[in-house]
């Protein structure tokens, strides 16, 4: 019976390691990043490993329009970004991943600027985890 209780002891703070975020932090992280726009991918790659779960995702994109924005974009200005995404196993409970984007689909943006490239445009990293791209506000 100790056995049991000490093992139900050291595994519950560890599932909570793991458990989803609450979406209200979420929301938090969206209204704090410096860039909020709605934007359509022009151009979405990805590896592909069968061995592994995690994708490296490469977006270009266009803005279509501007909520906020500490960089001065304007509707019309080409993104580019990069994030990792990765397939749960089934049964999975913890963060939620970042979704995998579709060319021609528009999503909202939540992130901030990094840089600028002169082939991609504006080098944008996403601010808000696995809601970076649907809106909680």
């Amino acid at each position: 019976m100790l056995r049991l209780i000490f093992t139900i002891l050291l595994l519950v703070p560890v599932a909570a390691l793991f458990a989803e975020i609450n979406p209200m932090y979420y929301r938090e992280m969206q209204e704090k990043v410096p860039e909020r726009l709605r934007i359509r991918p022009t151009d979405v790659s990805r590896d592909w490993y069968f061995w592994r779960r995690t994708r490296k995702v490469k977006v270009e994109a266009e803005v279509i329009s501007v909520v906020k924005s500490a960089a001065g974009l304007s509707k019309g200005n080409k993104v580019y970004f990069e994030y990792e995404t990765y397939e749960p196993e089934q049964g999975w409970a913890g963060p939620r991943p970042m979704p995998l984007l579709e060319e021609g689909v528009e999503c909202d943006f939540f992130g901030e600027k990094t840089g600028v490239n002169k082939k991609k445009g504006v080098v944008l990293e996403p601010g808000a985890r696995g809601y970076s791209f649907d809106s909680l506000l």
